[in-house]
C-alpha cells in the first residue's frame, strides 16, 4: 500500500485522517508544490521551496520545516514507495487552526504524496498543441495570483473549456483582459528580436519552470517580461509553454492562427536534460 507523509511521520494512505474542520477543505486555506522526479532526485527543487515559503509567508502561515529537512522527507517517502526513476511529488501545506474566515492562528500542517510516472527525463511533444481562448472568466492582476494556491476553480473550468472544445489547453485572460498563463502552464512567445512573456503584475502563475526557463533563456536571448496582448500572440513565430512536470511544449495553434517554428522549444528541453 502507498504510503503519505502526514506532519513528518509516514503512514499509509489508509491511516490519512482529516478532520471536517480542516480548512484546506472548508476555504482551502493552503498551497502547495508539484515537483518532477527524474531517476529519484527531485528537479528544480530550488525554486520549489522558494516558491513554497514565499507564499506560505504571503498568506501568514508558519511553517517550522527548513530546504534540506523537507528535501530529506521526501527523499525518504520516494524510497519507502520504490520510486527510483520517474516521477512526481505534491508537498500540500494548509493553515491548521479553527476559526470561519477569520482563523484562531496560523500554524500548519503538510501532507507529501509520490506518484509514479513512465517518463525519466524532460521530453518534447511530437504534436503541437491547439490552444483555444478562454474568456468566460478572468484572473485578478495581482500578486495573490502569483502564489499556487488551493483554490484552483479558474483553472479547472479552463480545463473544462478546453475538453468541451477538443483542445489541448485554453490561454487564461486577466481582468485586463489580456492574455496571462493557460489552465496548467506559463506562456512564452518568440518574435523577430526577443522573447515575451508575461510579467507577474499581470497575474500569472509565478511558475517554477517559468523561474528556470528564464535562466536558460537569458544565456543566448533577450527575453522581455512584460503585458501581453491577443496582437501579441498572432504575431508571434514560435509560441511554447512550461510547466513543472512536462517541461516545455511548444503550440501549433491557437484559434486559426498556425506556428511552424520550435526551434526554442528543442533548445531549452535540451539543456534542461543537461540539469537533470
Amino acid at each position: 500500500m502507498e504510503s503519505v507523509i502526514f506532519n513528518n511521520k509516514i503512514v499509509s494512505t489508509s491511516e490519512l485522517k482529516l478532520v471536517q474542520s480542516n480548512r484546506a477543505f472548508l476555504y482551502g486555506d493552503g498551497v502547495f508544490e508539484t515537483i518532477k522526479v527524474i531517476s529519484g532526485h527531485l528537479f528544480n527543487y530550488s525554486n520549489h521551496f522558494k516558491r513554497l515559503t514565499t507564499s506560505l509567508d504571503f498568506l501568514e502561515i508558519n511553517y517550522l520545516i527548513n530546504k534540506e529537512d523537507l528535501h530529506n522527507l521526501i527523499v525518504k517517502l520516494l524510497k519507502k514507495n520504490k520510486i527510483s526513476n520517474g516521477g512526481s511529488v505534491r508537498v500540500s501545506f494548509f493553515r491548521e487552526s479553527l476559526g470561519k474566515y477569520l482563523p484562531e492562528q496560523n500554524n500548519s500542517s503538510y501532507i507529501i504524496q509520490t506518484k509514479e510516472q513512465d517518463e525519466n527525463i524532460f521530453k518534447l511533444n511530437n504534436v503541437g498543441l491547439t490552444l483555444g481562448l478562454y474568456k468566460a472568466q478572468f484572473k485578478a492582476a495581482c500578486s495573490l495570483s502569483n502564489i499556487k494556491s488551493m483554490n484552483a476553480i479558474l483553472y479547472i473550468l479552463c480545463s473544462k473549456f478546453a475538453q468541451n472544445n477538443l483542445l489541448d489547453d485554453a490561454i487564461i485572460y486577466n481582468n485586463l483582459n489580456l492574455p496571462i498563463e493557460t489552465s496548467n502552464s506559463n506562456i512564452f512567445l518568440v518574435n523577430d528580436d526577443n522573447i515575451l512573456t508575461p510579467s507577474l503584475d499581470q497575474g500569472c502563475l509565478d511558475g517554477t519552470m517559468r523561474a528556470l526557463v528564464l535562466q536558460i533563456l537569458d544565456k543566448d536571448f533577450v527575453v522581455i517580461k512584460k503585458a501581453i496582448s491577443e496582437q501579441d500572440l498572432y504575431y508571434a513565430k514560435e509560441v511554447f509553454i512550461t510547466n513543472a512536470i512536462y517541461g516545455v511544449r511548444f503550440v501549433n495553434k491557437i484559434q486559426s492562427q498556425n506556428y511552424k517554428s520550435s526551434f526554442v522549444s528543442h533548445y531549452i528541453t535540451e539543456e534542461l536534460n543537461k540539469l537533470v
